[in-house]
């Protein structure tokens, strides 16, 4: 029989930092007309990125999926 073992999801200081870092070295396209066929607009996704760079609380995230039980 299988039991549910309790879990916490740890996202090390590192990894955040890496991937801040990674975010913050994304090359660009140079911009072209839109056209929806060739996906989102790269505005979006820049701030998007921009947005899980600088604004995104990581730490409040991941207490929060950490308040739910996992047993």
């Amino acid at each position: 029989m299988l039991s549910i073992e309790p879990y916490k999801i740890p996202i090390s200081d590192a990894a955040i930092a890496d991937l801040k870092d990674r975010l913050g070295q994304a090359r660009w396209p140079e911009a072209i007309t839109h056209n929806w066929s060739r996906g989102q607009p790269i505005e979006l996704i820049m701030q998007l990125t921009e947005q899980w760079r600088n604004e995104y609380d990581w730490r409040e995230h991941e207490r929060e999926l950490n308040r739910y039980p996992s047993s």
